[in-house]
């Protein structure tokens, strides 16, 4: 019997030991899990942190790397997507301000180039205006008028000419000035209206 209670003891023994040991190891599991949450939950953290910073269009912000697993590899693609968003973003930037020189200088010369049609409107009426004046003066005077070329050829007479020369406009028009030569006055007469037909 001696030798029974000396193995009980010796179970006991050992299962007290085990006991132990496993309390220490459960106590030791626990606190590797209380590190390894604690440690996941930070550098979560950090990537949470980021997402918001990048929500609010803060795209310079630098994700903190601090290991290469998959966390890591998480962080380094966030940084890689808000660096080439930030890029993409100052080159439509760069681009619209640029558009927006072009519409301005484009508006500009728009502005001047239709000012400048409305002084050429503006001065196109004026001499309609005139022209129609002088059609009217050239058609009711009594005085016969002549219009020529500068090599004394008719373009134009008026009715006033047709009446006190009996020419009809068909028979001068094209005809050289000397058809109407009389031979009556002298050649310095002719040659002083020349002049000032020529001048």
């Amino acid at each position: 019997l001696y030798f029974y209670v000396r193995i009980w003891e010796y179970v006991q023994h050992i299962l007290d030991e085990l006991s132990l040991a496993t309390i220490l190891l459960i106590i030791l599991m626990i606190f590797i899990a209380i590190w390894l949450s604690e440690h996941l939950r930070r550098r979560l953290d950090t990537l949470i942190k980021g997402s918001k910073e990048f929500a609010k269009n803060n795209l310079s912000y630098h994700i903190t790397i601090e290991s290469k697993d998959e966390i890591g590899e998480l962080g380094i693609a966030f940084n890689t997507m808000a660096l080439s968003l930030k890029n993409t973003i100052d080159t439509v930037i760069s681009l619209n301000t640029s558009l927006e020189k072009k519409v301005e200088e484009r508006t500009f010369e728009l502005i001047e180039l239709n000012h400048t049609i409305q002084e050429q409107l503006t001065i196109k009426e004026q001499h309609e205006e005139k022209l129609e004046i002088f059609a009217k003066i050239f058609s009711n005077t009594i005085e016969a008028i002549v219009i020529t070329d500068l090599e004394g050829n008719i373009l134009q007479v008026n009715d006033a000419f047709t009446t006190m020369t009996y020419y009809t406009a068909e028979e001068v028009l094209g005809q050289n000035i000397r058809l109407l030569r009389s031979y009556k006055h002298t050649e310095s007469l002719y040659q002083t209206m020349w002049d000032t037909v020529l001048a």
